[in-house]
């Protein structure tokens, strides 16, 4: 059984144009949090595979969204997630794991 926390991530505090736009995500799993931070075995792989490790759980996580597109506001869909600027990406990744670290912790005992 799967179970589900919805969050949403208002972007407001990225000026007037994104007033009422926001980011809708499923918070990850504690084991999807355990399988992101295994990385990779090879050293010179980690850089790679851990940035589209944290695209992947940003886009499995996104439930819907709403941005500016330099015109108007419009629907944000799933593969365009990572066509976000960096400052709002990053927002919502550090949104989704926010809480997440501890429960890891408690789960590597």
């Amino acid at each position: 059984m799967n179970f589900v926390l919805i969050k949403t991530l208002k972007l407001d505090e990225f000026g007037d144009n994104w007033k009422d736009c926001y980011i809708k995500v499923k918070e990850p799993s504690v084991k999807q949090m355990q399988e992101l931070s295994k990385g990779p075995e090879d050293a010179k792989n980690v850089t790679e595979t851990g940035i589209e490790s944290v695209k992947n759980i940003v886009k499995e996580c996104f439930i819907d969204g709403r941005g500016f597109n330099g015109k108007e506001k419009v629907k944000i869909k799933k593969d365009e997630v990572d066509k976000l600027p960096y400052s709002i990406y990053k927002k919502c990744l550090d949104f989704l794991v926010s809480g997440q670290q501890e429960q890891l912790r408690n789960t590597k005992e």
